[in-house]
């Protein structure tokens, strides 16, 4: 009982000593003092002495302790004394009718929360000597040290500052002008966030670092200048800005993180210094009103993913960006990088490029034509998928892997030009690409994955070289997806040697089938209902001699109209072609499979199927069909832009503008684009005919057999 009476006396004494007004308590040094929290409330007008004398000594105040004045919502006005060097965590948060602070010289740092929640607070005068700002966030409430000082109109940062921290003027709803002088190093995570009367900001170049969220849901933010000190800017930065119209990076910026300028709807162009390697993901997603970015060389990387039902790529529904260059510094383009860009109608991509992600340029509804570089190697799932205005795509020679469902749905694809190189084309790849009518898939491709080219109702033939080994699909009980099935325009195919599995389904409901010609004397593993509803009894299937007789005895095979040998002609097809050289040697065309110009450029050599010379140093050569019918085939030395003509594809060395075909009545039937060194022209869905390519000053006629 005596020692609880002796602990109560200082219990209620929680302070060296008091003045009368200031409570203080003597520091280590024990010549300075802290200002701490009173016995009663601060109140009214106060002005903290700059030394104060208990008991004969005499102590310099230094310090305003943490909570002094927290919550006295009767104190008004406060004068700090020269010679204080800090005020502490909490200090006047609450104090709700403080009106202006004027800091002394002598200040060194503000901590955390030391001011917030002051709605009153108009004017801050913070001195010039002061380091440091301090703050945090928590990751849902801040504790900056002006945190929510909604009256605060102005604030000018002394050159003495190093450094602000997190949330410092978050809710600052007022704020409308910040003057930052060069000296400031760092500022901390959502440091202005909510400062939605601001109208512009300034970052000088001393600022080395700047935090996540720093400028998010500041509303009327318009114009923001990046010094060229940042090397990094902070996630998410002005996510949210839809005022923001302007914004300049100066070179020295070497990332622009994840969502830095998201829903910034304001903002109509953007200018990527040269120093920027890598875009983060959704980076500009949602700028609907952006028109132009200009992409500096030296950027790498172009970032953004798809978690499978939504995207985040860099520059994800810009819906006004009609239009970009990718610097050829550029190796990647992650995932949905141009998701969903609607306005786009013309890309030029890095010739550097290894890897484009899937869904990157997913619903670009505007966009018609693609030329994918030769060092790509892989093209992601559904890279293409919506873009209905997509009507040519070029591969380039490095691709080995097309992903699944790549020009799904592009329904006015036209032209598609698949280099030697490519192993599989995926499932779904060409799925309803209505408006394509053929296509030739080179040899080095081994698998033609499930409903690859299911829909393609304007499909008319498929030619595939040697190299092929299986034709996917399937069948479950109803419906089905087989790598043709539903192309109901589908007239003649042709299949290689190597071809050894047909699955299910893969020529199904293709009901205008006529020529069916398949090169494997051994006969290839056929799955379920592969021609169901297709017209087989009335067409002809074209076969290996050596292997007729089995066809011919074997189901589905035995089911055509007519099993011929390879290389007749159906008895209502008399007219035969030949090939008369200048030298007189008359080749039958059902023998020729490539025409290649000789290395002087000056002659070429006549090819069959297995690379067997049937003529060489042919200078000029004329087609003559039964009817006496013939033209002339201009060789290198009088056009020297043609190199061959090989499986109705055109090569072309040196082509510099566009390239367009006429038909014998003047009427243009191709548009194709040069390629850089050679130029592969498509002509396999030209129908059989005489033709003019011109290119430029140049042309030459050809016979589209």
């Amino acid at each position: 009982m005596i020692l609880l009476f002796l602990l109560l006396p200082m219990m209620a004494n929680a302070y060296s000593f008091s003045d009368g007004t200031f409570a203080y308590n003597i520091n280590n040094d024990k010549q300075t003092v802290t200002v701490v929290a009173n016995t009663n409330a601060y109140s009214g007008d106060l002005v903290i002495p700059a030394t104060v004398t208990n008991e004969g000594q005499t102590y310099q105040v230094t310090e305003v302790g943490a909570s002094a004045f927290k919550n006295c919502t009767r104190l008004y006005s406060i004068q700090f004394p020269e010679g204080l060097k800090i005020i502490g965590n909490n200090a006047f948060v609450g104090c709700t009718g403080l009106e202006s602070v004027k800091l002394p010289n002598s200040l060194e740092q503000i901590n955390y929360a030391a001011f917030k929640g002051c709605r009153l607070l108009e004017r801050v005068d913070l001195g010039t000597g002061i380091k440091a700002i301090y703050g945090n966030y928590d990751g849902s409430t801040g504790s900056g040290a002006f945190e929510d000082c909604t009256s605060l109109v102005t604030i000018s940062i002394p050159a003495s500052v190093t450094e602000i921290n997190a949330s410092v003027f978050r809710g600052c709803t007022a704020l409308e002008s910040v003057t930052f002088h060069d000296g400031v190093e760092h500022i901390g995570s959502h440091c202005f966030q909510n400062c939605s009367s601001l109208t512009s900001i300034v970052i000088p170049s001393s600022v080395t670092n700047i935090g996540e969220n720093t400028f998010v849901g500041c509303r009327s933010l318009e114009r923001a200048v990046l010094g060229s000190g940042l090397a990094k800017l902070g996630d998410e930065m002005f996510s949210g800005c839809q005022a923001l119209e302007h914004v300049t990076i100066n070179n020295g910026c070497a990332y622009i993180p994840a969502k830095t300028f998201q829903n910034c709807t304001g903002l109509t162009e953007i200018s990527i210094p040269r120093s920027v390697e890598s875009i983060g993901y959704a980076a500009f997603k949602g700028c609907r009103s952006m028109e132009r970015v200009t992409l500096e060389q030296g950027l790498v990387s172009i970032y953004g993913n798809y978690d499978g039902s939504t995207g985040s790529g860099a520059f994800e529904d810009c819906i006004s960006l009609e239009s970009i260059v990718i610097p050829n510094s550029v190796t990647e383009m992650n995932a949905s990088t141009f998701r969903g860009c609607t306005g786009l109608k013309s890309i030029t991509l890095s010739k550097s490029l290894l890897h484009i992600g899937s869904h990157c340029f997913q619903n670009c509804k505007s966009l018609t034509s693609i030329v994918i570089p030769n060092n790509a190697s892989s093209l992601g799932a559904h890279m293409f998928s919506g873009c209905t205005s997509l009507q040519t795509a070029v591969l380039g020679k490095g691709i080995t892997k097309m992903g699944e469902s790549l020009f799904k749905g592009c329904s006015a694809l036209k032209e598609v030009i698949i280099e030697k190189g490519c192993g599989i084309i995926a499932a779904m790849t060409f799925e309803n690409c209505t408006s394509l009518t053929s296509i030739s898939i080179p040899g080095s491709v081994e698998s033609v994955g499930y409903s690859s080219f299911k829909g393609c109702t304007s499909l008319s033939s498929v030619h595939i070289e040697k190299g092929l080994t299986a034709l996917y699909g399937n069948y479950n009980g109803s419906t089905g997806s087989g790598a043709f099935e539903n192309c109901t325009a589908l007239e003649e195919v042709v299949l290689p040697s190597s071809l050894t599995t047909i699955n299910a389904s893969v020529f199904r409901n293709c009901s205008s089938l006529k020529r069916f010609t398949i090169q494997a004397t051994v006969l290839p593993e056929v799955g379920t209902n592969v021609f169901q509803n297709a017209p087989i009894s009335s067409a002809t299937l074209y076969v290996p001699e050596k292997s007729i007789e089995k066809y011919r005895s074997t189901e589905p095979w035995s089911q055509f109209g007519a099993v011929e040998v390879i290389g007749t002609t159906p008895s209502e097809e008399k007219d035969v072609w030949y090939m008369i050289t200048n030298d007189s040697r008359e080749i039958p065309m059902q023998q020729v499979n490539m025409i290649v110009a000789a290395d002087d450029d000056a002659t070429f050599a006549v090819l069959d199927a297995d690379g067997n010379i049937l003529a060489d140093l042919v200078k000029r050569a004329r087609f003559v069909q039964k009817s006496a019918t013939s033209i002339d085939i201009p060789m290198a030395n009088e056009q020297n832009m043609l190199k061959s003509l090989v499986n109705n594809r055109l090569t072309l060395i040196g082509a510099k503008q566009d390239i367009y075909i006429y038909n014998v009545s003047g009427v243009q039937v191709q548009h194709a684009y040069p390629m850089g060194v050679e130029t592969t022209v498509d002509v396999s869905r030209l129908v059989t005919g005489i033709y003019i390519l011109k290119c430029g000053q140049q042309s030459f006629k050809f016979k589209k057999m």
